[in-house]
């Protein structure tokens, strides 16, 4: 899964840590690594920001200039994508609720 996102994001702030919850569970049932993409331009408030989550976090500090949120068509924040491993897109969620909703129906 890639989450895109900010230390400034006020909407981050509130969401992207919950992902936390759920992390290590996804990651044992499902394979799912998280990636988190950070549109910051301060390495500081992108160090402090993303020094608590458990997965793979990455910035450029170009902010809404970034390469891959422009490639992904990043808009607003957070934004996350659910990948599967040919990297095509099976979801676009908006909550951790609609990620847990989708691994929900494909474990029936």
């Amino acid at each position: 899964m890639v989450v895109f996102g900010a230390s400034w994001c006020n909407k981050c702030q509130e969401e992207i840590p919950k992902l936390i919850l759920y992390y290590k569970d996804w990651k044992t049932k499902y394979d799912l690594e998280i990636v988190f993409v950070s549109l910051d331009t301060a390495p500081e408030k992108f160090i402090n920001f993303t020094s608590i989550f458990p997965w793979i976090s990455s910035c450029d500090y170009k902010g809404w200039d970034s390469k891959v949120a422009i490639d992904y068509c990043v808009f607003g924040t957070p934004t996350m994508y659910l990948l599967d491993a040919s990297q095509a897109i099976l979801l676009k969620p908006i909550s951790e609720k609609q990620v847990l909703a989708f691994f929900s129906s494909i474990s029936r």
